[in-house]
């Protein structure tokens, strides 16, 4: 029902509008059509239409009394908007039925399952997540690129799904952290998870033994440390971990004897110090190295001081409980004999009060 011409002035003219462009129909059979009350909007029917153009109409023209330059702009708007719509409507034809769109729809899920077996490489950026995720379970894929998403999250079972995945480039997110399934992309070359808000890395990232390339750069204040288990990647060659708050490198940092390539630019770094850290990566696997075996001795002597410390503590503890069963034993025997002493003397004093 058109909004009351008195109350909404604007507003029906707006929709006054939108029936005029069926006078483009070629017919008058179509325009009649177009009159009845069965008319369908999104499916107009098929004519020959007369020219190009849309019917020209100058709303200064219709309603002299309006003066509003941003008014007439909407307003102008809005019916472009209508004839775009309704242009496009006519684009695409009748409108299918739900037996054709469901038909389109299994057709398309066939497509996809062919992609999941044969697609390797595929890049997914500036996308919806909803549409990243859906590639998330092409176990064929080598390769993926969902950058520039704004994703804050990855699927739990990434890692059991991408089985064969050698490169994941998931920079420029805001990813806070990595599933713990990503431990078991036992074909994983490459991670690149720059620009975003990790506050660490799971503890199962030591599963993956053949990861080569590590950049973790420019996560800024949100990573401030990495697990220990870092230091299983034996065949690491390159780590970024440029423009981030970590403090200390994991104490076991040395095993890393593949690191070729190391930047921890911009970091507050206290262990390794400054001046190991301008030597070179080289230098700072040798001074992990030294400290994780200086920790370790001093854990063995602390050890070793506590074992010799326990059979002398022993040897006291039973020593004074020696010493005080035997003192409770003489205190019973005093006391009994006291108490003795006393009844036979009670026992005189009433004999003699007999005799």
């Amino acid at each position: 029902m058109d909004p009351n011409p008195k109350n909404f002035p604007i507003l029906s003219y707006v929709m006054a509008k939108i029936p005029s462009f069926k006078r483009t129909f070629s017919t008058a059979a179509s325009a009649a059509a177009a009159d009845s009350p069965d008319f369908d909007i999104e499916n107009p029917p098929q004519s020959t239409p007369l020219g190009e153009q849309e019917p020209y109409f100058e709303l200064t023209e219709k309603m002299p009394h309006l003066t509003n330059p941003k008014l007439i702009s909407a307003m102008r708007l809005a019916v472009a908007d209508v004839a775009q719509t309704r242009s496009v409507l006519h684009t695409l034809g009748v409108r299918p039925d739900h037996e054709a769109v469901d038909a389109a729809r299994l057709k398309l899920s066939e497509i996809e399952a062919d992609l999941s077996k044969s697609l390797e490489e595929i890049v997914l950026a500036s996308q919806p997540a909803d549409s990243v995720f859906r590639f998330f379970f092409f176990r064929s894929l080598v390769e993926l690129n969902a950058s520039f998403n704004k994703l804050t999250y990855l699927p739990t079972n990434i890692g059991y799904e991408l089985v064969n995945l050698q490169k994941l480039s998931i920079h420029l997110n805001k990813l806070r952290s990595l599933p713990k399934s990503i431990g078991d992309m036992k074909s994983l070359r490459l991670l690149d998870v720059h620009f975003n808000e990790l506050h660490g890395l799971p503890p199962t990232i030591g599963r993956l033994t053949n990861l080569e390339i590590i950049n973790l750069s420019s996560n800024f204040s949100d990573l401030t440390e990495l697990p220990d288990t870092i230091a299983d990647l034996t065949s690491l060659k390159e780590l970024d971990l440029s423009n981030n708050q970590i403090h200390a490198l994991p104490d076991q940092f040395g095993r890393l004897q593949n690191l070729i390539k190391l930047n921890v630019d911009q970091n507050p770094l206290a262990i390794p110090p400054k001046e190991v850290v301008n030597e070179g990566v080289q230098a700072i696997k040798n001074y992990m190295t030294k400290r994780w075996v200086d920790m370790v001795m001093e854990e063995q002597r602390r050890n070793s001081l506590e074992a010799q410390e326990q059979p002398e503590t022993s040897i006291l503890t039973r020593s004074t409980s020696w010493l005080n069963s035997f003192v409770s034993n003489v205190t019973g025997t005093v006391s009994e004999y006291l108490g003795g002493a006393s009844r036979q003397s009670n026992e005189n004093s009433y004999l003699n009060q007999q005799l």
